[in-house]
């Protein structure tokens, strides 16, 4: 809570009577990936009915977002009736539902009213749909959707809690629910064609027997391809076929599962990089080339192991905040449960310099991957990137590496050298928060190296886990740092005034983060040549600094 919540009540009673109402409001309330803003709760009750409005401003679930939202309805002897909106940012209607429902002894049903709208557009409902649920399981029956040719429909062949399912699904627009996901997440597109019988509900894992099929499918407004897939179930097992076709791609699916095993191959044939691009969330640019290769999972559904081997070939591609320009050629990545296996993985910038990396990857008892890999490169050009591209770094960075990566994948621990090296010229922009000049105390202080002893006392970063008593969450790293004499850094200390330091200079330093996240740097830095501009209110001087 970054506000503080409203909140008032009443509450009578005479004789067997009862009534009260509850009016609050949260002004921003978020956990995690989830916030609301603006959220107004009103409740009314009388005896044992119940009304509700409760409106929210914004409401995020991860990449969901949704705009003026309201829930309105109400309680009574076991029933339920309630509507929910939400809006545009011009305050149109882009979602409603409707539902009314009722529960008897330990089973609930739902019906959806017909006033159901997805993404601006009203859509019919079968006013003899019902979903029922309880602790056996649930029914769905005769629940059809339709808009124009668009259909959606889903019914239990039977009464039975679990009863096997036939959906049917025509011509559906992918965009009707992906539309709901904020402007910041990947949009799919694409239409959807299913005609499936689904059984065995009680099962982790149900099976099914049918087709999905969806045509045009588009990541991000890029091109993918026809996804058809085929599953057929014999007693238990479904034999499932299809994959991925169109753009240059060809992913071929095969095999065979049931509640206790899979048994499946993926071969790509391959895939193209620009498919994959959309995923990377705009950290990829300007992909192309392809991945082939042929991925095999088997065993245990809750535990299965996987092999293969992915070629890279001919690939192209850029990182985009930072300009780095990455070609693969001929490279493999050798898929041996539970290693993936580097060897001399090579990638290559611009300018033809190699960038090595050696080692493996090894997934754990928790899903997750442990790494062992070494890196090298020499006059790698690591960051070639403009203010437009970057506003934060910027400028052209060549590199030397030679490091070690351990530990797991989400937080390593990386030790070893790197180097900036000469015609190097990078600019660092001090992100402004709450401006306030009086933030620009304690960004650079000038002293006298002779009061401190220690500083070109090159020390090393003690991982001590017993002082926290918690695996840390942060990167850990323990490097060695050589800046050559005519690398040149820039801080740009305010972005709005442009107070900017500018060094040049040699430098032996060591950067090392404890396990609670604190950073050190020591080191020395022998400067040849430097200034610093000042800019306040209508002061503005360059002072230029000494060599030493």
């Amino acid at each position: 809570f970054s506000k503080n919540i409203y909140a008032k009540g009443l509450l009578k009673t005479k004789n067997n009577d009862s009534t009260f109402y509850i009016n609050t409001i949260v002004p921003d309330l978020s956990y995690q990936s989830n916030a609301v803003s603006n959220l107004v709760i009103n409740v009314n009750g009388i005896n044992d009915s119940l009304k509700f409005n409760i409106t929210a401003d914004t409401a995020r679930a991860s990449s969901i977002l949704l705009n003026k939202t309201s829930i309105v309805g109400g309680f009574s002897d076991k029933n339920i009736n309630a509507d929910v909106v939400t809006k545009d940012e011009s305050g149109k209607d882009k979602y409603a539902l409707g539902i009314t429902g009722t529960r008897t002894g330990d089973k609930s049903s739902i019906t959806v009213k017909d006033k159901l709208k997805l993404n601006y557009a009203d859509w019919t409902v079968s006013n003899k749909n019902k979903i029922e649920f309880g602790t056996e399981g649930f029914n769905i029956s005769q629940l059809e959707i339709t808009n124009k040719s668009q259909r959606v429909y889903v019914n239990s062949t039977s009464p039975d809690m679990n009863a096997p399912m036939d959906i049917a699904i025509e011509k559906f627009q992918l965009s009707t629910i992906t539309s709901v996901l904020n402007k910041d997440s990947l949009l799919i597109g694409g239409v959807l064609n299913v005609s499936m019988k689904v059984d065995d509900l009680k099962n982790k894992i149900p099976t099914l027997d049918g087709t999905v099929k969806v045509d045009s499918l588009s990541y991000n407004t890029l091109p993918v391809g026809t996804i058809d897939v085929k599953a057929t179930a014999i007693n238990g097992n479904v034999n499932m076929s299809g994959g991925l076709t169109g753009y240059g791609n060809n992913v071929e699916l095969k095999g065979n599962y049931n509640e206790s095993n899979i048994d499946a191959q993926i071969n790509l044939n391959p895939i193209q990089v620009k498919t994959i691009e959309p995923f990377s969330k705009g950290n990829l640019i300007r992909s192309r080339g392809t991945i082939s290769g042929p991925i095999n999972i088997k065993g245990t559904t809750s535990n299965p192991t996987w092999d293969g081997n992915l070629k890279f070939d001919s690939v192209y591609t850029n990182l985009a905040k930072y300009g780095t320009a990455i070609t693969i050629e001929n490279q493999n990545i050798q898929l041996d449960y539970p290693t993936i296996t580097l060897n001399n993985f090579t990638l290559k910038d611009s300018a033809n310099h190699s960038l090595i990396v050696n080692g493996t990857l090894e997934q754990d008892a928790k899903k997750g991957f442990l790494a062992n890999l070494t890196v090298y490169t020499k006059d790698f050009i690591a960051v070639n990137s403009t203010a437009v591209q970057n506003n934060e770094v910027y400028g052209v960075a060549i590199v030397d590496v030679e490091a070690e990566v351990t530990g797991p994948i989400a937080t390593p621990e990386i030790t070893g050298n790197m180097g900036l090296k000469d015609k190097s010229n990078i600019t660092y922009v001090r992100q402004r928060k709450e401006a306030d000049v009086k933030e620009r105390e304690g960004v650079m202080e000038f002293v006298d190296v002779d009061t401190i002893p220690n500083l070109l006392y090159r020390r090393k970063i003690k991982n001590d886990s017993t002082s926290y008593g918690v695996e840390s969450a942060f990167l850990k790293y323990n490097l060695n740092i050589d800046i050559d004499k005519n690398a040149e850094l820039n801080i740009i200390v305010d972005p709005i005034t442009r107070d900017q330091l500018t060094v040049k200079g040699g430098a032996q330093l060591n950067a090392g983060v404890n396990p609670n996240g604190s950073i050190a740097l020591t080191g020395a830095y022998n400067l040849t040549k430097g200034s610093y501009n000042l800019s306040y209110q209508f002061i503005k001087r360059k002072f230029e600094l000494q060599e030493g």
